[in-house]
């Protein structure tokens, strides 16, 4: 496996700058030679430029060798002691090394737990978060990255493939799924804090303040029910016919109870109803009750529907055809409504600071859950990585982001080393006279 590869344009820049510079002060040298034996030049003038052209051809050479060392073998085959073999090519050498070395580095630093604590400690998350979301500018441009990724994911979804494979492993699902047992466990987490009690009153409730305000329209629907019913619009017309005003009456009758119930907690009918719920459970945890094979066939029967998978896929289609469409406008209102939601919550986060307190550490207590308990995948992953990558790529990687400033010593190796030279050169020349 090879790295990514990023060509680096300081590096063979500061690489040929490098080269070019010992070059010239080895010819310079070589130059300075040739002319002290042919034109005799004076004594100091060996003196000082020859120590500076050597000490400078000497910097940038012992330069190259420690540079190139780190990367490679300079020498190749050549026949070497074991002091200068050992300590050459040393990152491929060490790659397994560097790969572990770098795994702890970022656990210890980033991914401990108590670095996470300490991290989340200082800093308050879900104010960042809402001051992030009050910034149109910042909330605009999440806002439209995440309508990027929502379009992206809906249009996987368009593949006759995936699409085929959902719809069989839901419907797969549903036929090999007890629905009783959901169902009685759902029965008997509404009944046992009586939620079912609350539900019921304000539907009592809301039902006869209907009734009592719109009285005329309520007698009106259950007379005209009472006429759709063969029999009971039959007792009507005999009603009639005896003078008796079975319609009235019979609403009446129906919206005196529905008061009755509403007023009185302990109505049979409540009491009736918690019955049945509680019977309904118990027979529903049985496999072969009534109940629960009724409710199991039922589920197969419309799981097992052609017409009712299709026209229930057509509308999952339509609906997200609706959705990309509107995502993928301007104007979206999804969007928009998305970007209201999110600034409302914002501000209450911004006012509430007993609720950013909860929300933190509810955060602190996840991710620092995480870094204990998948640091150590996350550190294989990236130790696994590095260890697959071919070695002498990932040595030419590391050269071409680190290159140029090792080569830029190349360069400082000639110039310190000329200028050394120069002043020891002086000094002696100075000294001997």
């Amino acid at each position: 496996m090879k790295p990514h590869q990023n060509p680096n344009p300081d590096f063979y820049r500061a690489h040929r700058l490098a080269t070019a510079l010992l070059a010239g002060v080895a010819s310079l040298w070589v130059m300075l030679l040739l002319a002290v034996h042919f034109l005799h030049l004076s004594h100091s003038v060996e003196v000082v430029l020859g120590s500076a052209f050597e000490a400078g051809v000497v910097g940038g050479l012992a330069d190259w060798y420690a540079i190139t060392v780190i990367f490679r073998n300079p020498f190749g085959r050549f026949p070497l002691p074991a002091i200068l073999r050992d300590h050459t090519a040393i990152i491929p050498r060490n790659k397994d090394h560097i790969a572990l070395a770098l795994g702890r580095f970022v656990q210890e630093n980033f991914l401990a737990p108590e670095r996470v604590h300490e991290t989340l400690q200082k800093f308050d998350v879900t104010l960042h978060v809402a001051q992030m979301m009050r910034d149109e500018a910042q909330l605009g441009r999440l806002s439209d990255e995440l309508q990027r990724i929502a379009v992206s994911t809906l249009e996987a979804f368009e593949s006759d493939a995936i699409e085929a494979f959902i719809r069989d492993s839901v419907v797969e699902g549903l036929q090999h799924t007890d629905i009783h047992r959901m169902l009685s466990s759902w029965l008997f987490a509404i009944a046992s804090n009586d939620t079912h009690h609350d539900a019921l009153q304000y539907t009592i409730e809301s039902i006869d303040l209907w009734a009592q305000t719109h009285r005329p329209q309520a007698e009106e629907l259950i007379a005209s029910t009472l006429r759709k019913s063969s029999v009971l619009s039959t007792l009507v017309h005999v009603g009639k016919m005896m003078g008796i005003h079975v319609e009235a009456r019979v609403a009446e009758a129906i919206l005196n109870a529905l008061r009755d119930i509403h007023d009185d907690p302990e109505h049979p009918l409540r009491k009736q109803i918690d019955a049945t719920l509680e019977q309904t459970r118990v027979a529903l945890q049985q496999d072969d009750s009534w109940e629960s094979r009724w409710l199991n066939q039922t589920k197969d029967r419309l799981s097992s529907s052609a017409v009712l998978i299709d026209f229930s896929m057509r509308a999952i289609t339509n609906l997200r055809q609706m959705l990309k469409r509107d995502l993928q406008s301007s104007d979206s209102w999804v969007a928009a409504q998305g970007r209201k939601l999110a600034q409302q919550m914002a501000q209450r986060l911004s006012e509430q600071q007993a609720v950013r307190e909860a929300l933190n550490l509810q955060i602190e207590r996840a991710l620092t859950y995480a870094s204990g308990h998948y640091a150590g995948s996350i550190i294989d992953y990236i130790r696994d990585t590095m260890l697959a990558w071919d070695t002498g790529e990932m040595t030419r990687k590391m050269e071409m982001e680190v290159g140029s400033d090792l080569h830029m010593i190349r360069v400082n190796g000639v110039l310190v080393g000329s200028l050394i030279g120069f002043c020891l050169g002086l000094s002696r020349w100075l000294v001997g006279g």
